[in-house]
């Protein structure tokens, strides 16, 4: 069964009254794992929902987590949670960005993320968020820590095509991201 996912433009802090139950599980699932499920209704059962999207992808590695968290391991308790103050920091702002882009989070992976811009001008606004996280995990660094400052940078891979998602599963319900656009994105 193909389901076809909201126009691009449409926000998920813009949710109808009727989807106020949908909105409790967005801090928790992907905009697209909504969409989808919201899409097919609840009589699906088990049957898995997919969708074959064209967009683009952004992969984005961030690296320099592990000397960050050597160095802030020294001040015990509080090195700790500076560690994931910082990292939650990094990544909201990352997010932050991606989403002023029409991008939406597919998964975390480690230190990574990746995203989909399914918008009319994919190319074009997965390229701007590209540019502009990196532009923010450059800020990023010049906020303090005990141990003294960030030192992050950002691999990253785009690429274009189309992009199947798959929700699978029964008691637990999993995204699932596959084709050529998503192998290619996360190769490079």
């Amino acid at each position: 069964m193909a389901v076809r996912l909201a126009p691009p433009d449409r926000e998920v802090s813009r949710l109808e009254p009727t989807d106020i139950a949908a909105s409790v599980f967005l801090p928790y699932v992907t905009r697209p794992a909504l969409e989808m499920s919201a899409t097919a209704g609840i009589d699906q059962g088990d049957a898995p929902l997919c969708a074959a999207i064209e967009g683009s992808m952004v992969f984005g590695d961030v690296s320099g987590f592990t000397k960050m968290s050597e160095r802030l391991a020294r001040h015990g308790k509080i090195g700790a949670e500076e560690v994931a103050d910082g990292i939650n920091h990094c990544f909201e702002q990352l997010l932050d960005v991606s989403y002023q882009c029409s991008g939406s989070l597919l998964k975390f992976g480690g230190d990574a993320l990746l995203l989909l811009f399914p918008s009319g001008n994919h190319q074009l606004c997965a390229i701007r968020a590209a540019v502009a996280m990196r532009a923010a995990l450059r800020e990023a660094q010049n906020d303090p820590l005990g141990a003294g400052r960030l030192n992050l940078r950002m691999s990253v891979g785009i690429h274009s095509g189309v992009v199947n998602l798959f929700m699978v599963g029964t008691s637990h319900r999993e995204l699932l991201i596959s084709g050529p656009a998503a192998s290619e994105t996360v190769r490079m």
